[in-house]
């Protein structure tokens, strides 16, 4: 089950470390016995999409990649049970055959399911994060014993246990009817309120080097499936890199997108009575100070929930979210944007990049003591911790 491992890196190529074991398992008995054999420091990881250094360790190293597929579905009860290691992707096939699919899902797929709960995950329009799905987990504790947690566990950046096992609340199946469109920004807002009232989901990306946007806007429909059409993003920062066939699909289908390009990712939380005024101020900020970000600014809305570690605890919000390529100079445009994002409240996506201190991001979270005492209870050696997690929750 162990081997010697010189590196892990995430996806974008901007995190990595140096584990002294990297774990394969095939079965969840694996995980116990390989979790109890030692009593090293251990992280898991999923697809390696989180640009924070989440996953990083210099012990052991868990890849659940092989615990993964759809356990069982129960559509009556409205719940799937899914292995840890499961790509989002590979959820759609099997999910619309037993007559159901998730109600809501990010434009990325390829993330594992563990991984896209524990940071938070989420999509466009006014629904909660993927953690908000959760209605039950399976754990593997650092003694190796399995235990059942409810969903508000789910979103704990992997530190109240090794997932291995989601009960997923799931709706009935469903096929949306994707359009996609660009317009001035002046004329952005206009085209918001108006995709408001009729979309089920609805986003935009604000292009700097155009200063237009592009609309993605998916309403529910009765209407067939298109004929597929194959495609490739185009450059980053350009209008037709976001422009897609109009078309009918699935859900699982329809939600994801293409990417092509490496990208590293900051990402806010704005109380949504402020996020447009944010928008402003962030493009004022890129095109006058740091024009060497070129990339597209994601503007989406998310609903609230209670869960103590989510950065939409207590409010509904729209999330403002900038790109940049992982080797450009992006450090001193992110801090500025960050600093307009923070002074209006919001608050920054776990899994992605930030530059505030552990302090100020505690103080944003009035619940984090919670967490604190649940992980001491769990894992009072600190097992599930790594050098970024420790001065927040150790």
């Amino acid at each position: 089950m162990l081997h010697q491992v010189p590196s892990w890196t995430n996806w974008a190529g901007n995190a990595s470390c140096a584990p002294a074991r990297i774990a394969r398992p095939r079965s969840v008995d694996e995980v116990c016995t390989g979790i109890a054999a030692t009593d090293a420091a251990m992280r898991v990881a999923g697809a390696g999409h989180s640009f924070a250094p989440l996953v990083a360790t210099d012990g052991l190293l868990l890849d659940l990649a092989e615990i993964a597929g759809v356990v069982r579905v129960d559509a009556a009860a409205g719940v799937a049970t899914v292995r840890a290691g499961t790509r989002i992707s590979a959820l759609g096939a099997p999910l619309r055959a037993a007559g159901v699919g998730l109600a809501n899902q990010g434009d990325v797929d390829v993330q594992a399911i563990a991984g896209a709960i524990a940071t938070g995950t989420h999509g466009a329009g006014g629904f909660g994060s993927l953690a908000t799905m959760v209605r039950g987990l399976r754990v593997v504790l650092p003694d190796g014993s399995v235990a059942h947690q409810d969903g508000a566990a789910a979103f704990a950046l992997g530190m109240l246990g090794v997932i291995v096992e989601v009960d997923l609340a799931v709706v009935p199946a469903y096929r949306l009817h994707e359009r996609t469109w660009h317009c001035a920004y002046a004329d952005a807002r206009a085209h918001w309120d108006e995709a408001a009232a009729t979309a089920r989901n609805h986003e935009f990306f604000w292009l700097p080097l155009h200063d237009r946007c592009v609309f993605k806007s998916f309403t529910a429909t009765d209407a067939p499936v298109s004929a597929a059409v194959a495609g490739r993003e185009a450059a980053p920062g350009t209008v037709e890199r976001y422009l897609k066939p109009e078309r009918v699909d699935w859900s699982d289908r329809i939600y994801p997108s293409l990417r092509d390009e490496r990208f590293v990712e900051m990402e806010y939380a704005i109380p949504a009575e402020s996020a447009w005024e944010v928008l402003d101020d962030v493009r004022s900020l890129m095109r006058d100070r740091h024009p060497e970000l070129t990339w597209a600014v994601e503007f989406r809305q998310q609903a609230g929930d209670g869960l103590a570690l989510s950065p939409t605890a207590g409010r509904d919000v729209v999330t403002i979210s900038l790109h940049a390529a992982p080797a450009d100079a992006w450090q001193p445009g992110f801090a500025a944007a960050e600093r307009l994002c923070r002074a209006a409240g919001g608050r920054p996506h776990w899994g992605k990049l930030r530059a505030i201190g552990d302090e100020e991001l505690a103080s944003l979270y009035p619940r984090i003591d919670e967490v604190r005492a649940a992980r001491r209870l769990v894992d009072p050696a600190g097992r599930f911790l790594n050098a970024y997690l420790r001065p927040l929750f150790g």
